[in-house]
């Protein structure tokens, strides 16, 4: 909703249901994938008193804009995100939803779940929380919708270390060397 909100407002798009509806983020939408990284790379890397660069018009700074964002009368939001949902399974279905989720290996590391547990055995996972003996859902390219082709299973460990900065071809050497920690251990 946030970006949403940002988009709308350096576009000058009306911020309504019908518009929010129909926004999207996927391959071939280069007008909305170069505003993503407007907002990736300057709204929250820069100093609140700047300009965005490569914005047409707004004449705002960032933090004009932010406030402006703020500003916006969203009390249908609720009703906004039902309808979304709504259609959401035509973006990524459920059958691949579960599909993702009940994968045996991580698509970036490819530790398998047995590796996993053999792992828990071993007593050589450190981690402090539930996550980790399922796959999750990951974005290839991060700033883009889930959606059945950008969307794969990964590794808790992968899909943390990735966040939304790395894109699935700069994370693969990062997998590797993640995959060759947990080969070491379980070989040890």
């Amino acid at each position: 909703m946030r970006f949403f909100k940002f988009q709308s407002m350096v576009n000058n798009v009306p911020f309504d249901k019908e518009n929010f509806l129909a926004f999207s983020i996927v391959e071939g939408e280069e007008d909305n994938i170069a505003i993503t990284k407007i907002y990736t790379t300057q709204y929250y890397q820069r100093e609140r008193s700047n300009y965005l660069n490569g914005v047409k018009n707004t004449g705002l700074t960032i933090d004009e804009i932010y406030n402006k964002m703020q500003d916006i009368n969203a009390s249908d939001e609720d009703d906004w995100f039902t309808d979304y949902l709504t259609d959401f399974e035509h973006q990524y279905s459920i059958d691949q939803f579960r599909e993702d989720t009940l994968a045996e290996k991580c698509y970036y590391c490819h530790i398998t779940k047995n590796d996993i547990k053999t792992l828990v055995a071993k007593k050589m996972l450190f981690k402090k929380n539930e996550r980790g003996f399922t796959m999750e859902i990951d974005r290839k390219k991060p700033n883009l919708e889930y959606t059945n082709d950008n969307c794969v299973p990964a590794c808790y460990w992968c899909n943390n270390a990735k966040t939304d900065e790395f894109d699935d071809e700069e994370f693969i050497p990062i997998a590797k060397q993640i995959k060759a920690v947990f080969d070491k251990r379980l070989n040890s």
